[in-house]
């Protein structure tokens, strides 16, 4: 994500309606999250969200013409690298980190500079020294070079702070991975991408797998629940059916006590036999009367006793009746759910074999992937290793051209150096005539100067004269001083340039 303007885009202003109030529609301005400032500008004055309320309704906000989102977290660390040479052919590569703040998000905003990362790495590269600190180290002096650019960068950091609008910037660190040490860095990134993907193949697959036997698992669930249900139902209505029994044949039970306890009352409550009895007593019923009578009453209770039985016979078959029906239902669906049953086996089955089948289909497929995989790689290899060989080969031209450049150097300066030498020694022999020259001429003035003011009388003047002459004539040279042009245009000297006398 950019920093430290992390969206940022332009606005139509809205016209205003006289009928109702306008209001920019939802969504044209993102909302800032916690640690963002959303800043609008109408072109003149820029307003902030956190000091200013950002309804879509108010006045600053429909005229306003572009917005932008500022980061406003504090020392945020953003980083740039850059190659530099180092004194072969390889590189090194620069990595410099600066802490960075916002100070003012409105002159951010105005600026328009969404990534720092690029003013960042223009004011790494404005600095003149920076592409000759790997220049004077070998690649694999990382250490050295790591501390040089760290020096330099810290000299020039002082000397020139990094200014931006509404920015707070200061150098954090200073880093130089030599190229073995990137190419280390991208190989663990790569393996870290290559561990990402197969535990993200790996979850999916899982994920998958899960998500299928979850779907089997509350298919068996729905089956299971339904066939409780089922049984349950069955069950209910089975209780039902048998307590609507026992309460019919209650009732009836109840009826049946309550005709014979009439029968029971009206026999007794009658006496027949009481009856009788009175009537043969009072001689209103003969023997003949009294045997019939008996008769009918025993004619009676078996008739009785016939509907009892036919009734109690009804009722049983009545009874084997609802049994059998109970019964034939019961295996009816007994049959049903057998059939559900086997359906069910048959779906599972038929999923199961789906899921194989898939489970086949993505180890073919991952297995697939792993072969393009790593005919990919050996590509990559092949690749690798041709570079290489042009690195290397690269790096021996490189070498011969800088052996070359070495030797025409050398060549230079032992040339430099003998011309150097030869007028070194044309000067020290100048020197030394010109003060032979001074000395005779020095001896000579002293000498005209003794003659001149009478001191003959005093010493033996012959004497002085004779040892001046021969000394005179012991230090004149016997090679002649070289002439003005041959000399250097610094040493050359005119007849009126004479050298000061030595105080001796």
């Amino acid at each position: 994500m950019p920093y430290p303007i992390s969206r940022q885009s332009t606005l139509q202003p809205v016209q205003k309606q006289r009928l109702r109030r306008a209001a920019r529609p939802a969504g044209e301005i993102p909302m800032p999250e916690s640690h963002e400032v959303l800043v609008v500008s109408d072109g003149v004055r820029t307003y902030r969200s956190d000091q200013k309320r950002m309804g879509p309704s108010e006045e600053h906000v429909l005229s306003a013409t572009s917005y932008s989102i500022v980061d406003m977290r504090k020392d945020r660390p953003i980083a740039v690298q850059m190659p530099i040479q180092s004194d072969g052919v390889e590189e090194f590569t620069l990595r410099v980190t600066f802490r960075c703040s916002v100070t003012d998000p409105e002159a951010v905003a105005q600026s328009g500079h969404a990534d720092l990362s690029e003013l960042l790495l223009a004011y790494v590269k404005g600095y003149h020294r920076i592409r000759q600190i790997g220049l004077q180290h070998a690649v694999e002096a990382v250490a050295l070079a790591q501390d040089d650019a760290l020096t330099e960068l810290s000299i020039y950091a002082n000397a020139k702070p990094p200014m931006f609008y509404g920015m707070h910037v200061e150098l954090l660190g200073v880093e130089v991975l030599n190229p073995a040490g990137v190419l280390e860095e991208k190989q663990q990134q790569e393996e870290q991408l290559k561990e990402h993907r197969r535990k993200h193949f790996e979850m999916e697959l899982e994920r998958e797998t899960i998500e299928r036997r979850r779907a089997f698992e509350q298919v068996d669930l729905k089956y299971t629940r339904d066939r409780t249900l089922a049984d349950q139902r069955f069950e209910t209505d089975l209780d039902r059916e048998k307590t609507d029994y026992a309460h019919e044949k209650r009732q009836r039970d109840l009826a049946a006590d309550l005709r014979h306890a009439q029968i029971f009352a009206r026999e007794t409550a009658d006496d027949p036999y009481a009856v009788i009895s009175y009537a043969l007593a009072r001689g209103e019923l003969n023997s003949a009367e009294l045997l019939r009578r008996i008769d009918h009453v025993d004619q009676r209770r078996q008739e009785i006793e016939q509907e009892d039985r036919q009734r109690r016979h009804a009722w049983e078959t009545t009874n084997d009746n609802r049994e059998w029906e109970a019964h034939k239902d019961r295996l009816a669906f007994e049959r049903e759910m057998a059939l559900k049953r086997q359906e069910l086996e048959t779906t599972r089955e038929g999923r199961g074999w789906e899921l194989r089948r898939e489970e086949v289909r993505l180890k073919i497929e991952s297995e697939n992937r792993l072969q393009q995989f790593e005919l990919g790689r050996e590509d990559r290899d092949w690749e690798r290793r041709k570079d290489e060989l042009r690195l290397e080969q690269e790096k021996e031209l490189r070498l011969q051209q800088l052996q070359s450049a070495r030797d025409e150097r050398d060549w230079a300066d032992r040339k430099v150096r003998q011309e150097w030498q030869q007028e070194k020694e044309r000067y020290e022999l100048q020197m030394v005539l010109e003060r032979e020259k001074d000395r005779r001429e020095a001896k000579l003035s002293l000498l005209r100067g003794l003659i001149e003011r009478g001191h003959t009388d005093q010493i033996p003047m012959n004497e002085v004269v004779e040892q001046m002459i021969g000394e005179l004539a012991v230090s004149e040279p016997s090679i002649e001083p070289p002439s003005p042009a041959d000399l250097p245009p610094a040493l050359e000297t005119s007849s009126d340039q004479v050298p000061e006398r030595d105080s001796d």
